[in-house]
């Protein structure tokens, strides 16, 4: 019985201490739960003060401008130093057909221009992000990067030197006998067209490629077990992932 007594006590004294060490680990993970949820709190405030911080500077040094630059449009001066608000900045635009030709064609333009962009970065955006991995992925990408590695007044005097009069492109034409004479590609719809498209397609990919980066490949698989075809995974899944 005293033997009996003896271990029963030991096992009680065994659990008593089993239970202390369970309550403390508990205590040290809810201390660590509490720190790390503590810092992620922190690090939101942060993030929310620094995000503050970066829209007022920005709306001071973007917005500000642009706001007293829409206001100056509805004044109109009556005097030296003396102005008085009035839509008469806005009538030569709509009684004017230059104006209102000039801003209908470049409305065209832009929307062509980025339909364009988008066409030809989608497919490099998929390629980088899904159908290569590792080196050649950044690879793909670092090519991507080069041409802006060149400040845009370089880019943009080398494309004068090879589409103008007496640029390589047309002399080239003459040589292979396609043209008689040097043709002037520049100042063209299709010439401004193609330089919307180079100076808009790097800003295109990128967005693209973080955001298709993103998509999980399973939900690609379960859509073509499915039974969706091509098109039908990329309407219902990869499109609507890729908007923004």
């Amino acid at each position: 019985m005293q033997r009996a007594a003896v271990h029963m006590g030991g096992e009680r004294r065994v659990a008593t201490a089993t239970e202390r060490r369970l309550e403390g680990a508990l205590d040290v993970h809810g201390a660590r739960r509490g720190g790390i949820q503590h810092h992620g709190e922190t690090r939101g405030i942060g993030l929310a003060a620094a995000f503050s911080l970066f829209a007022r500077n920005f709306g001071r040094l973007s917005g500000a401008p642009h706001l007293d630059l829409a206001l100056l449009s509805f004044r109109e001066r009556t005097g030296p130093g003396e102005y008085a608000y009035s839509l008469a900045q806005y009538r030569p635009f709509f009684a004017e057909p230059l104006y209102w030709d000039v801003f209908v064609r470049t409305a065209v333009i832009s929307l062509i221009a980025t339909a364009i962009t988008l066409l030809i970065a989608f497919p490099i955006a998929w390629t980088i992000a899904k159908l290569t991995r590792g080196r050649v992925s950044a690879l793909l990408f670092a090519v991507c990067l080069i041409p802006f590695w060149v400040s845009e007044t370089v880019r943009t005097l080398g494309w004068m030197i090879l589409l103008r009069e007496t640029g390589v492109l047309p002399g080239l034409l003459v040589t292979l006998g396609l043209t008689d004479a040097p043709v002037e590609m520049l100042y063209h719809d299709a010439t401004i067209l193609v330089g919307l498209v180079y100076t808009s397609l790097l800003f295109m990919v990128v967005p693209l490629y973080g955001s298709l980066e993103s998509l999980d490949d399973s939900l690609i698989e379960a859509a073509y077990d499915l039974g969706g075809n091509g098109w039908t995974v990329l309407r219902t899944v990869v499109i609507p992932h890729a908007l923004p």
